[in-house]
């Protein structure tokens, strides 16, 4: 029965999306329960995990690494780029780089997992990707000192 309501997983996003666009008074009572929400998203997406699954994830050194290259580089430089093409003030682009900063969250994820993707590996992705709680503060303390002038103590508060 589990396997028949993931399987439909798909078509169930489709219509609450749909009625939520519809009939947003209805979903709006929800607003104070997102949190929670997403957290029912992220434990039910993860119990269709098994342990083989993480094992043969990380056997695939060379994706992960990949991974945090995008993450690291690529995803900041794009945010970046964006931010100038469109001529955004500098409070917007650190928006935007704080934000191109980031690992996926649980939007990603149950894209990943509706377009049968390797959600082990994303998970796994995501888990590497936490070494970036140490060293993206620190490039953003020191770009908007530099770059923009604010206090990195200001920032940081």
């Amino acid at each position: 029965m589990i396997k028949r309501f993931n399987a439909l997983f798909p078509l169930w996003a489709i219509v609450f999306s749909t009625m939520a666009y519809i009939y947003p008074q209805i979903f709006s009572s929800f607003s104070s329960s997102i949190s929670y929400l997403l957290i029912g998203i992220m434990l039910f997406m993860g119990m269709t995990l098994t342990p083989r699954d993480f094992l043969r994830a990380v056997q695939m050194p060379k994706v992960i690494i990949v991974g945090l290259c995008l993450q690291f580089f690529i995803m900041p430089l794009s945010a970046l780029l964006i931010s100038r093409l469109y001529g955004l003030s500098d409070e917007l682009m650190i928006g935007m780089l704080l934000v191109g900063s980031v690992s996926g969250g649980t939007a990603s994820n149950v894209i990943t997992y509706l377009a049968r993707g390797d959600v082990a590996l994303y998970y796994d992705d995501n888990c590497f990707n936490t070494a970036k709680c140490i060293s993206n503060p620190i490039a953003d303390l020191y770009l908007c000192w530099t770059k923009f002038g604010y206090s990195p103590i200001g920032y940081a508060v």
